[in-house]
Order: structure tokens, then sequence, then C-alpha cells
């Protein structure tokens, strides 16, 4: 028994010094965490580094002074913004599309004719009156579209159409779907649609124009796509006024 003693003694004295061994076989120095810090002398571009994203694959994504720094664990690559400023923002979405914030300048990451990844820039989606906006400094990615936050605006990307300090919500049902007369007139007070109600419900004739009303008044608009059998959906919007 005292010899069994002994041995465990001795051996749990031993975990300390292995592990450090151990350790220090790929950290060079003990204590030392498991990370690598890289230079400017390792990528051999801007100094200031101002947003960082990682696609499925592993790579990574560095927002620069100089444009999009890529990084596979092997080699560096700058990604030149055609304006050759500093990249303030990086966001990915959820089918993996890299989106780039700069100063005067926004849009995304595309495979080129060999695979590498270029800049495609947005800014000929924006009127000429609203391209003095500065820096991009946020990105978010949502259900509802990509929102760019620059100085001046806030700019908001839906399947290839751009809103411009725009919020829009929409409501989407399965119903009975609207015939081109319900269409013309369903925002007018006190008429009778084609649809009836399937539930009991009971309408009063008078709720989309008075939210027709409120919303226009808010600068905003009202509108319904519908298909006669397919349902519809009723959507508005209401503008985001730049802070000053």
């Amino acid at each position: 028994m005292y010899y069994w003693i002994l041995i465990i003694y001795f051996f749990a004295r031993s975990i300390p010094h292995l592990i450090a061994q151990s350790t220090d076989t790929y950290s060079k120095e003990i204590g030392r965490p498991f990370q690598r810090n890289y230079t400017t002398k390792d990528y051999n571009t801007g100094t200031q580094n101002w947003s960082i994203v990682q696609d499925h694959r592993g790579v990574m994504y560095f927002g620069n002074n100089e444009g999009v720094l890529e990084y596979d664990g092997v080699s560096w690559r700058l990604i030149v913004i055609p304006n050759h400023t500093v990249v303030r923002s990086l966001a990915i979405d959820t089918t993996g599309r890299i989106y780039v914030g700069a100063k005067g300048d926004f849009g995304f990451l595309s495979p080129d004719s060999i695979g590498q990844l270029q800049f495609v820039s947005m800014l000929d989606k924006v009127p000429q009156s609203y391209r003095e906006f500065s820096d991009v400094w946020d990105i978010w990615p949502t259900p509802e579209g990509i929102y760019f936050n620059a100085y001046k605006y806030v700019f908001r990307w839906v399947f290839c159409e751009l809103k411009i300090n725009e919020v829009i919500t929409s409501v989407q049902d399965s119903g009975q779907g609207l015939n081109e007369n319900d269409l013309q007139q369903i925002f007018s007070s006190f008429k009778r649609l084609s649809a009836r109600p399937t539930a009991g419900e009971v309408s009063t004739g008078l709720g989309l124009a008075i939210v027709k009303k409120i919303v226009e008044k808010h600068g905003g608009r009202v509108w319904v796509e519908s298909e006669k059998g397919k349902g519809s959906t009723f959507s508005f919007s209401l503008p985001i006024h730049p802070t000053t």
C-alpha cells in the first residue's frame, strides 16, 4: 500500500512538468497562449485594420487602410477598392456573400473568371445626389436586406434594389387574392371588394384608407401586390431621416 501511495504521489508531481513540456513544444515559451501575431511585415500593406470576418472555408478577411486583406492561413492577398480608400466595415450574410464598406463606396466581393474574389461596387445604384456619404462604418445583414450605415445616410440593399433611408414593412397572406378592380379601389373608403371574408370577419371599409393617409402624412407610401387565388402582400414604407 505504501508503494502505491509513493507511485501516485510522484505521478501527480510529474503531470505539471509533462504538460509544461508539451506546451513548450508548441508555444516555444512556457505560459504563452496558442496564438500568432502578424505585423505589417507579414502582410505588407496598411498599418490599421478596422474589421474582420471569416467565411465558411475558414478564410479570414480584414478591412484595412489599403483595401480588403484576404488570408487563407498560408498567404496574404490585397483586394483593392477602385477609389483606393480605407475599408471600415465588413459583414457576411447567410449565403456567404461578403459585403464591404469603404470611404465613399460600398459593395460586395465576387469571384472573377479564375475564382479570385474581387470588389464589386454598388455606387452606381446610388443616385448622384446621395453619393457624398463619406465612410461606411457598419454593415448589418438582415432578412429584410443589407443595411450600410454611412456617416450621413443609411442605405438598404434588397434583392437588387437599393433603398435610401427607407424602412419597408410587408405583411403577406395566402388568401383569395385580389382582381384588377379590387387593386384599383382597395385604399378607397367604403368600397366593397370581390374577396369575401373566410372566417366571419367584419370590415368597416375604412382600415386601409386610414393606413394610407397616416403613412403618406409621414412621407411614406403604401401599396399591395396580389394575384387572384394566390394571396396578397401589403407593404408600406417610411423614411428614415438622417441625424445632423
